[in-house]
């Protein structure tokens, strides 16, 4: 040493200690899915990120970072935490040319981890030196060998889309009662099958009178292939009905010895679910679906009291089956009206088809009788027993082809029909014009 004077200056910058009891993750955690790279940016200022997975137990994760930081006098400290917060390893990233085991005698999480136990996991990325202005952008990639990442949704979403709907439960029921699968999932989860309707999907009410006014409602289709499960959501009228049954159809029960059905109630809305179970292929389905009940509360209410508001159809690939829905507009004054009715014929005059309307305030016999202008019998329509209600629809009207009973058409002129319901006839004319 000499005896000169020599002159120090110690420069302390700013930011603060980091707290390493970590009661507390630096950040909200955001959701990360193995070997798809994320990136973020981060300062010397207490600053961290979090992410969270979930795995299973076995699996050995390996992490690795990239820094790009305004200086090399920059690093990152990255943590993996469990469930409860608890420390399991750590792995430092600098700035450096030289690598972090170079520097530093730990590295668990760059060399791979083995996770202990199934459940949720965190990783911080927190700053431990650098200078107060430095910040660095960094790319996140996480690997996961063995074990079973459940990725960026609950495992509980089969198809990992962040839905947990219909086709979810096909795949589960297609591979019901299997102890190991190792497959790889389609691409087709909720593709439409095809870009046109294949088919309809018909929301059908039947009302009832015995010794109490009843509605029943069905979801009917039409020829639809490969049918493996269905999703229905439907409001109801609780001012005007009250629910008593849900009953799926024996359809996709086909020879299986069971199927997964399913019914939520809030409030007033339904949810039906319905998959084949331990099948690999669906079914040729035509009719009803589902059938539900309801007492009939009051009939004085103008508008329909049941509405389908959604209909998801799946196949055995788990793509969506476009259908028309197809849904009666019925009052529940037209579903029970107050009293029996015969209505004009329409178009009237016709040549050579017509419907004829009618409406029951009662389960009745129906038997419709056309007659010439001299009063011989021309035409019989033998209904049977038929059910309360209004039938004036073309799909419900009595439909006339002009034809006598042999099927010969008739001439021009005016005719009349009878209506027998048992404790009702009435009488009314139509003409035909060619």
């Amino acid at each position: 040493l000499t005896d000169e004077d020599y002159t120090y200056t110690l420069t302390l910058s700013e930011g603060e200690l980091q707290d390493d009891d970590h009661d507390d993750l630096r950040g909200d955690p955001t959701l990360i899915a193995a070997a798809v790279p994320v990136e973020g940016v981060i300062s010397f200022d207490g600053d961290a990120d979090a992410f969270q997975f979930d795995t299973t137990a076995g699996a050995v994760i390996t992490l690795n970072i990239e820094l790009n930081p305004q200086a090399l006098f920059f690093g990152v400290m990255v943590t993996l935490y469990d469930s409860n917060l608890e420390e399991l390893a750590e792995s430092p990233w600098t700035g450096f040319d030289e690598p972090a085991d170079d520097i530093f005698d730990f590295d668990e999480l760059r060399n791979g981890f083995t996770i202990p136990a199934d459940g949720t996991y965190y990783i911080e990325v927190a700053s431990f030196f650098g200078e107060s202005n430095d910040d660095s952008s960094y790319t996140l990639t996480l690997m996961i060998e063995g074990g079973t990442e459940f990725g960026l949704f609950p495992p509980y979403d089969v198809n990992q889309d962040g839905k947990v709907d219909v086709f979810d439960l096909v795949l589960v029921g297609q591979h019901f009662g299997e102890t190991f699968i190792n497959a790889t999932p389609t691409a087709d989860f909720g593709q439409l099958r095809s870009v046109s309707p294949e088919g309809e999907l018909r929301l059908l009410m039947t009302p009832s009178v015995t010794d109490r006014r009843q509605l029943t409602v069905s979801i009917d289709t039409t020829a639809i292939a490969d049918l493996y499960g269905y999703h229905f959501s439907i409001q109801y009228d609780s001012t005007v009905l009250e629910l008593l049954t849900i009953s799926p159809s024996p359809q996709l029960t086909d020879a299986l010895q069971q199927s997964y059905w399913n019914v939520a109630q809030q409030g007033t809305q339904l949810q039906l679910i319905q998959t084949r179970q331990g099948a690999k292929k669906g079914v040729a389905a035509e009719g009803a679906l589902a059938t539900l009940v309801f007492d009939v509360k009051q009939t004085q209410a103008p508008t329909p009291p049941v509405q389908l508001v959604s209909v998801q159809l799946a196949d055995s690939r788990t793509r969506a089956i476009p259908v028309d829905l197809v849904a009666e507009q019925v009052s529940m004054t037209e579903l029970f009206p107050d009293k029996p009715m015969l209505m004009q014929n329409y178009p009237n005059p016709f040549n050579p088809e017509t419907w004829i309307p009618y409406q029951l305030s009662t389960n009745s016999a129906v038997v419709l009788s056309i007659y010439d202008s001299n009063g011989e019998p021309v035409r019989q329509f033998d209904l049977g027993h038929q059910h309360v209600g209004t039938y004036s629809t073309r799909g419900r009207a009595i439909y006339w082809d002009g034809r006598n009973n042999v099927g010969e058409q008739v001439s021009s002129g005016v005719y009349f029909y009878h209506l027998s319901t048992g404790d009702y006839s009435n009488t009314r004319k139509m003409i035909i014009l060619k």
